[in-house]
């Protein structure tokens, strides 16, 4: 099995990730629920890719680094970057598999979609939550937009790489509490 590239930056991430606030504090609780839902991913990546599944391993490893990006971005955990763009790197995936690539960028595409539009900011508006949570809409736009790109540019890699991470940011939200979701339930992890 060729070790996939995005699979080992979230294994060294996980390997060098810092919960941050004290032990036995509800934010410490949410830390690690958060890192260990980016280490089941990664996991479930790990064993697509064990079993040929390219597509799925993907997905799985852009969601984990997801989950654990926006974790640092809330300052629950330390998880240092090595200072590769992952998003942007080129991802090769099999000939064979790229008929389920393209469908499965066109319904990550669709449920991301679907997802922005169900969710909404907790926090009252300029409170530091606040600013959390729209930072997190903003982001997940912002990758939306990158997915799409990639998507029209012939990079499909790329674009579910996007659709996920981003699907994985507005999950953590939800799971921080910081988002809620207003309709459709089925499109998050929660």
């Amino acid at each position: 099995m060729i070790p996939h590239p995005w699979g080992e930056e979230i294994a060294r991430r996980l390997r060098a990730t810092i919960i941050v606030p004290p032990p036995g504090t509800v934010y410490c609780t949410l830390a690690e629920e958060l890192r260990s839902m980016a280490a089941s991913y990664r996991d479930d990546g790990e064993y697509f890719l064990s079993s040929g599944d390219t597509v799925n391993a993907l997905a799985a490893f852009s969601y984990a680094l997801g989950w654990l990006d926006e974790a640092s971005c809330l300052g629950l955990v330390i998880s240092p970057v090595t200072g590769n763009p992952w998003l942007f790197s080129h991802v090769p995936v099999p000939a064979a598999e790229s008929g389920r690539l393209t469908e499965k960028v066109d319904r990550y595409g669709t449920m991301l979609s679907s997802a922005l539009a169900n969710v909404s900011c907790v926090p009252e508006k300029g409170t530091g939550p606040g600013r959390a949570s729209d930072r997190i809409l903003c982001a997940c736009h912002v990758l939306k937009g990158f997915g799409d790109l990639f998507r029209s540019s012939g990079r499909p890699e790329n674009a579910l790489g996007s659709y996920s991470y981003a699907h994985a940011w507005l999950d953590t939200g939800i799971r921080a509490g910081l988002l809620r979701i207003m309709g459709r339930h089925e499109l998050f992890a929660v």
